[in-house]
């Protein structure tokens, strides 16, 4: 028996010739005989598949000599051995099917194959088999599948196809379905010279470092410790499915994107001056996507301009304007999952987790022979181009869409859904779950993909998906579509009570009884009404309510319809105005009527303030795209605006900063922008007028002061006279009276100082050096006529509310 020594002292792991890391299990040491020469010869044995390598440190100690050229190896005993290497010309030969097959709709099957018979030579050699398109058998250009490395001893095997189409595809024996390209290794050689592999130990602490993104993923916090650890186990088992840090993207072999034009000619834009203190940021960020093959040199006849956009913690990014390209390209439309059918599939379930892809698109190659149309060129730098699908171009969501479907191909639906970038994960029991997430995560691990880890949420008992919430219970809708109008605050004036109707009015026509519901509000416009709290009784809050409910309701707002008729197309409506933003989702839908989707509203932060008009039109553009994106990404739509300034702002090609990334950001959808007469925009133009405050609250028929208000005397109902002659009523009014006087007394007094610009002036400074140099404003109240007293009768309420001035006060 041959000595053989097993030991253990040896380190964590080994990094072996091109830097992957193995763990390793022993240390061995055997004898290997080479003819009548025998070595010992130490191996560190793995826990995973490896080859064999006999490198540097072997061929040192034993070995004199390595002729390539005689094609010997001489061993330090004047041994000679031959050493076997191939020169191996294999041509590409053409798979046929072997078989008819009949193959399901939108379903994937094995498909058997087999090589021309023409090349017997490649039989039992590796070969990558692809699918090419037929013009004499168009049913097979429904057919996709992955490049597949194969080895056929016999000339025959399996391919597994996805058929694409609604329809079965029926296939005869004998039809030609794809290419076999073998793999050509020129002068492969049996012993190989490798650098001498370096072992290394693990650092005490790199368990925590290479676990920190464990912390980035949101697990539900009511699990038991037990299932805590469980789903953490299962995360570490498959950590290669998320990414590490923002470049650490993924390259499938799913889905290669193609770009296909409309004709040939150039599209050559010149490239953007690059600020000269982001320069050496740039050139870090284009060496680091250089080394990870995001992109390449190139030497192009296209060109599309590149911008730089600031990141707030002092980084950039780089944004490309591909809107030329994109009016040259062809637009190839794939069909998205139904919501309808998606929300069908998660009933019943009870846990949910959803994955995000990282960097999504970068993680699609693109076809070797369109690279060169993604060109940009970097002043100083040259020219470089896209190996990935890059953001921006028109069929970008269908290749993303067509990649997912064929990662979870063959899941039943009951295991993982995925719409988009979204992957939902479902099941009926926390055991389901860990084994269905475990299964779609070594599927992406196949693929070559990564997740995002800080868009990963497991383990839900409620998942916002796709503008809903689904839970155990069935379908909610998302609180952010009704919100805006459910908690619209009542109008305190009629400026805003007309705001309000206007938006009503806009959807009249869905609702039921809607002249007899407004009526009492339409009243309340009037020119001559005056105050509008003085005329607000509990009739008019219970049409308001009454008109807010109905709009909120399945009357009014419609379940959006994804057909293929051409008629059926989304319309987004949006406004700014100098204190929000507003938009509405609806739908031209296949009865020809637009109905209401959703609704959009938020308050502009303090700097979107200071934007210009046509700044805060653009931004009411970007954000309200952004929310619906689930409902229009991948769509033909409308986007509607009175503000006729857009128009020529998304067609400039000199857009930088934040226009230069909103105008990015709009360029992954496919829409067309229309001017709109402000008087036909009632509904988004509300939406950006909504007014701030709490509502108004009734009590036995009297309207009550809001939290917080700053009314005054006189304004409230209660202080109106009380014409009831009883000694009951009198008293009443008495003490009304005495109330009315301590109330009398301002309740709001402030001052407004300003510092000195240099120095304090002093008894000599000229006076009008020290009025210029701190004014000093109060505010005082005083009655139009004359204070009333407590033996005068209560004047009517117009004549002694109190106004307010503003007085200067000596220093």
């Amino acid at each position: 028996m041959p000595r053989c020594i097993i030991s253990h002292a040896i380190p964590d792991c080994v990094t072996m010739y091109d830097g992957t890391q193995l763990p390793l299990a022993c240390k061995v040491t055997i004898p290997v005989e080479f003819g009548d020469v025998v070595a010992d010869t130490e191996f560190l044995v793995t826990v995973s598949d490896c080859e064999n390598l006999l490198g540097v440190s072997f061929m040192r100690e034993h070995c004199q000599n390595l002729d390539f050229a005689q094609g010997m190896l001489t061993f330090n005993n004047g041994t000679c051995i031959p050493v076997r290497y191939s020169r191996r010309e294999l041509q590409n030969c053409r798979v046929y099917t072997s078989e008819k097959c009949t193959l399901p709709p939108r379903s994937s099957a094995l498909l058997a194959v087999r090589l021309d018979d023409g090349h017997p030579e490649n039989r039992g050699s590796p070969s990558i088999v692809e699918l090419v398109k037929s013009r004499l058998h168009p049913s097979c250009n429904a057919l996709e599948a992955a490049p597949a490395l194969m080895t056929m001893p016999e000339g025959r095997g399996y391919i597994e196809v996805v058929n694409t189409a609604d329809s079965e595809v029926f296939l005869q024996a004998g039809i030609r379905v794809g290419v076999a390209t073998p793999l050509r290794t020129a002068d492969l050689m049996y012993l190989s010279e490798t650098p001498e592999p370096e072992v290394r130990h693990l650092p005490k602490n790199s368990e925590e470092s290479s676990t920190a993104w464990l912390d980035e993923v949101e697990i539900n916090s009511e699990l038991s410790k037990e299932q805590h650890q469980r789903v953490r186990d299962l995360l570490v088992e498959c950590q290669a499915a998320f990414s590490k840090h923002s470049l650490d993207a993924g390259l499938t072999h799913l889905v290669t994107h193609e770009i296909i034009l409309k004709d040939r000619t150039p599209v050559a834009l010149p490239p953007r001056r690059i600020p000269p203190h982001l320069k050496d940021k740039l050139d870090a960020l284009l060496d680091e996507m250089l080394a990870k093959h995001i992109i390449r040199p190139a030497y192009s006849s296209y060109n599309s301009p590149m911008l730089i956009v600031p990141k707030k913690d002092g980084n950039i990014r780089l944004v490309h304007d591909f809107r030329a390209l994109n009016d040259r390209c062809v637009y190839h439309p794939y069909p998205l999952p139904h919501i309808q059918e998606t929300f069908a599939k998660l009933r019943g379930a009870q846990w949910y987790s959803s994955l995000d892809l990282a960097q999504g698109f970068w993680q699609i190659p693109l076809r070797d022979c369109d690279q060169h149309l993604t060109a940009f060129s970097v002043i100083d730098r040259g020219q470089f181009c896209f190996n990935v699908l890059p953001m921006g171009l028109h069929d970008s969501p269908g290749s993303f869409q067509r990649c997912i479907n064929k990662l979870l191909d063959g899941l039943t639906p009951k295991t993982a859904l995925g719409y988009m970038d979204d992957i939902v994960v479902h099941s009926v029991t926390f055991e389901e779950q860990l084994d269905n997430l475990r299964t779609v995560l070594q599927r992406i691990i196949a693929a070559n993909l990564k997740v995002k880890p800080k868009k990963c949420h497991l383990f839900l008992k409620e998942l916002h998906y796709l503008g809903h919430v689904v839970t155990p219970d069935g379908l909610k809708t998302c609180e952010d579509k009704i919100a805006q109008i459910r908690d619209w605050p009542v109008p305190q004036s009629v400026t805003q009570l007309r705001q309000f109707l206007g938006l009503a009015n806009y959807y009249h026509k869905f609702v039921d009884g809607y002249a007899g519901v407004a009526a009492p509000l339409h009243a309340l416009t009037r020119k001559d009404i005056g105050s509008l709290r003085q005329h607000w009784t509990p009739e008019h809050q219970v049409a308001f309510d009454t008109l807010k409910k109905k709009l909120c309701s399945t009357e009014v707002l419609a379940l959006p319809e994804f057909n293929s008729d051409p008629a059926v197309k989304f319309v987004l409506d949006t406004d700014a105005s100098d204190i929000r933003i507003g938009a509405c989702l609806g739908q031209l839908q296949s009865d020809g009527v637009e109905r209401p989707i959703a609704f959009f509203s938020r308050k502009l932060r303090d700097p979107e303030k200071r934007y210009t008009v046509t700044k805060k039109e653009l931004l009411a553009i970007v954000d309200a795209m952004r929310h619906f994106r689930h409902y229009l990404i991948g769509k033909k739509f409308e986007v509607r605006s009175d503000h006729r300034a857009l128009l020529w702002l998304l067609n400039q090609t000199q857009a930088t900063g934040i226009l230069g990334r909103w105008i990015e950001r709009l360029s992954e959808f496919r829409f067309q922008l229309n001017h709109r007469k402000g008087k036909d925009h009632a509904n988004a133009d509300a939406l950006s007028r909504r007014p701030e405050g709490p509502p108004i609250f009734f009590e036995h028929g009297r309207l009550l002061e809001q939290p917080g208000s700053t009314a005054r005397p006189g304004d409230d109902h209660d202080l109106e006279p009380d014409l009831d002659p009883t000694p009951e009523a009198t008293a009443r009014a008495a003490s009304r009276r005495q109330s009315t006087l301590a109330a009398w007394r301002p309740r709001l007094t402030w001052t407004k100082t300003w510092k000195p610009l240099r120095q304090q002036p002093s008894s000599t400074t000229p006076t009008a050096a020290v009025n210029a140099w701190r004014p000093a404003w109060t505010t005082t109240q005083r009655p139009l006529r004359q204070q009333p007293s407590a033996a005068m009768p209560m004047p009517p309420t117009a004549t002694w509310r109190p106004t307010w001035t503003k007085t200067l006060r000596p220093l």
